[in-house]
């Protein structure tokens, strides 16, 4: 939800965002890809990324202004991504890849770092969460919650316990920490 209490929500196969007035009524539809993410992230300034990616493994991460036209151009990943994007205070965007990765990237669409929460096992990462002081931390599909730095370096893996769970759920943080 923006600051005007505008709501933009995602839909996928096929993909789109959808912008509603604070009441829920429709202003606007714009067409994506297939597999658009989970939900929108809302920057400071009123910038809507999306995470969006193709049936052929191609992804996107668009910035929109609020009227859902291009901000810039999208940044184009191959493979895809995978979960919806978190804004970092400095502005960058932080978003999961197809390849089991953490992406981040800069206001201007420059990717400045990818991160390896699983070492490359097989298994994936979702939901990143941002922590106040700008390190996250991501959920992983072996059970595991993993604390990343601001800057992408894994910080701490801690074994939530049970077995592996195959499904896409991710860490919530609260203003605390």
């Amino acid at each position: 939800v923006a600051n005007d209490g505008t709501i933009y929500v995602t839909h996928t196969n096929p993909g789109r965002i959808v912008r509603l007035s604070p009441s829920g009524a429709v202003l606007q539809s714009r067409p994506l890809l297939a597999y658009t993410s989970l939900c929108p992230a809302i920057a400071p300034d009123g910038t809507v990324y999306v995470c969006d990616s193709d049936v052929m493994g191609g992804g996107y991460l668009y910035a929109m202004n609020a009227d859902l036209t291009d901000k810039r151009a999208p940044v184009a990943f191959m493979p895809g991504v995978n979960d919806h994007p978190v804004v970092r205070p400095d502005g960058s965007v932080v978003c999961g890849t197809f390849d089991r990765r953490i992406a981040c990237i800069d206001p201007f669409g420059t990717v400045l770092w990818t991160s390896d929460p699983v070492q490359s096992s097989g298994f994936s990462v979702f939901g990143p969460a941002l922590m106040p002081n700008g390190d996250m931390c991501v959920g992983t599909t072996d059970g595991r919650l993993v604390l990343i730095s601001g800057s992408g370096s894994i910080l701490a893996s801690v074994v939530l316990g049970g077995a592996p769970t195959g499904g896409n759920t991710g860490p919530a943080v609260d203003s605390a920490g």
